[in-house]
């Protein structure tokens, strides 16, 4: 009998499932809640870059980056979600992945910060993703 990547032999070797499965990727939080998420202004040089939302399931939080902010606001989004893979992989919800966050120097300061006096709730994270000028 024949086994790995050759498939059946009763069907020949084009029947081999090659997909694979991977392994060793980042743990991640859900990005697309379904109802409600809550947020915190990430803040940098006393200008809002984006916000860090989080939903009360626990499975979903992420980044969205400022329009009016350019590249900078989208560059540094990189650091957090690394933050926020580190407590994903460490099984902490996400409200809880937040509020590490949120703490000083978690981040270099060139990363900005959570200003926890900013946290707002929205109704959806489409609503969160809008920005005032």
């Amino acid at each position: 009998m024949r086994t790995g990547d050759h498939g059946d032999p009763a069907k020949g070797p084009l029947s081999a499932d090659l997909s694979g499965t991977f392994t060793g990727g980042r743990p991640r939080y859900v990005n697309h809640p379904d109802g409600p998420v809550q947020s915190y202004d990430l803040v940098l040089d006393g200008r809002v870059m984006g916000r860090v939302w989080w939903d009360s399931t626990g499975e979903a939080t992420g980044y969205v980056a400022s329009p009016h902010q350019g590249d900078l606001a989208h560059n540094i989004s990189g650091r957090w979600t690394k933050k926020l893979s580190e407590s994903r992989g460490r099984g902490l919800p996400s409200s809880e992945a937040v509020a590490e966050l949120s703490v000083p120097g978690v981040l270099p300061p060139d990363a900005g910060v959570l200003s926890p006096a900013t946290h707002l709730e929205f109704t959806s994270l489409d609503e969160a993703r809008v920005f005032e000028p």
